[in-house]
Parts: structure tokens; sequence; C-alpha cells
């Protein structure tokens, strides 16, 4: 009768071992849900333009252009030599940017090319 006793005590002793394992660990965060932001434009030539209505995405932003050298910032407005020129040697296509994870931006984000005709219009597209 000992034994069935000593493995009984045994068996709850590791169990409670476990529970007490699980009260300890730190809990889980929540996944953050949200929604996609869609800033797509078509941009006219030599025009300073903000995507997603001037409204800045909560969590970063992709631009993508198939056909001309874009300047993008999201601290002021775009022009050359203000933000970053988005271009891949070779008139690659497409251009694409995408910010980094946890990336959050500092304000509006603009667009502006004067690599296409005055008058003329290209399109961005671009997610939030």
């Amino acid at each position: 009768m000992k034994i069935a006793l000593a493995l009984i005590v045994g068996v709850i002793s590791v169990h409670m071992f476990s529970a007490e394992a699980l009260d300890t660990a730190t809990p889980a965060t929540a996944a953050t849900i949200s929604t996609s932001m869609d800033g797509s434009a078509v941009i006219n030539c030599n025009v300073p333009t903000a995507l997603f209505n001037g409204t800045v995405p909560p969590h970063g932003f992709l631009v993508e252009t198939l056909s001309v050298i874009v300047w993008v910032n999201d601290h002021g407005l775009a022009g050359v030599n203000s933000g970053f020129e988005l271009y891949y040697p070779g008139g690659a296509s497409p251009n694409l940017f995408v910010t980094p994870p946890g990336y959050k931006p500092m304000g509006p984000v603009y667009v502006f090319s004067d690599n296409c005709a005055p008058g003329n219009t290209f399109y961005v597209a671009a997610r939030g």
C-alpha cells in the first residue's frame, strides 16, 4: 500500500510542477488586427503628390512604379533630392520599395517624378 501511495504523490507533484510552470509563463501577445490602405494613384509629372489621400499609414507602406524614376518622402514634400529615389539601375521594372517591419511613417507619403514630360501622368501602386 505504501508503494501505491508514493506513486500517487509522485504523479501529483509532477502535475503541480507543470501547472506552476504554466502559471509563470509569459502570456503570448495578441496579434494586431489591421486594415490595408490603398494609396494607388495616377500622378501628374513634376507635381509632388500625397498618396493615401494625405493620411499617414499606421504600419508602413509599399510603393511601386513601372516606368518612371520617383522620389518618395514621408517627412515632407517629395522632390529631387528630397526623400529617397526609387530607381533600379538599368531601368529594371518594377521599381518597388517596402518599409521594414515595424516602421511607422513620420507623416503623409509623397511621391514626385521629373523623369517624365510635364503634363503627362504615371501610375503609382501604393499599399499601407
